[in-house]
């Protein structure tokens, strides 16, 4: 999610505010296409960049145009429903059966063009 993108002549990048994502969890709270603003998660994108093509845009990293770009997701539950007599609930994390955590969950971004 894009808020307030923006572009100048002659600049090949995206400009505007952190960009989010949002799962298709995070838009069950919304009442329309789009997640609420609060319940998407930002993007730390660091050395990545968006940058603008005819054919649209890609998400890359300048110094490395096949790298995929990775982000830890947040530990805590997402509740869908969370009431005293029904919990339905996302965890991103990998956990045992006795609620261990084995692996952190992870947004992973493989770009398309990574095998060109």
């Amino acid at each position: 999610m894009f808020r307030q993108p923006s572009f100048r002549e002659g600049v090949s990048q995206l400009l505007g505010l952190q960009p989010d994502i949002a799962d298709a969890y995070r838009i069950l709270n919304s009442a329309g296409i789009f997640p609420n603003v609060q319940d998407a998660l930002p993007l730390n994108l660091g050395s990545f960049q968006t940058q603008i093509l005819a054919q649209g845009y890609k998400l890359v990293d300048p110094g490395d145009a096949a790298k995929a770009f990775q982000q830890k997701l947040p530990d805590t539950p997402l509740y869908l429903v969370n009431e005293d007599f029904l919990k339905l609930y996302i965890e991103y994390a990998k956990k045992d059966k006795a609620g261990n955590k084995i692996t952190d969950g992870v947004l992973n971004f493989v770009p398309p063009w990574a095998g060109e």
